[in-house]
C-alpha cells in the first residue's frame, strides 16, 4: 500500500469513524 494513500485513507477513516460513532457505534465492531 502506498504510504501517501495510507495517510489520506487514515484521515478519511478517523472521519468517516467520528462521523458513524455518532449515529451508530455497533459499526465498530465490524472493523
Amino acid at each position: 500500500m502506498n504510504e501517501r494513500y495510507a495517510k489520506e485513507y487514515q484521515l478519511f477513516y478517523e472521519r468517516e469513524s467520528a462521523h458513524t460513532h455518532e449515529t451508530t457505534s455497533n459499526n465498530q465492531d465490524s472493523v
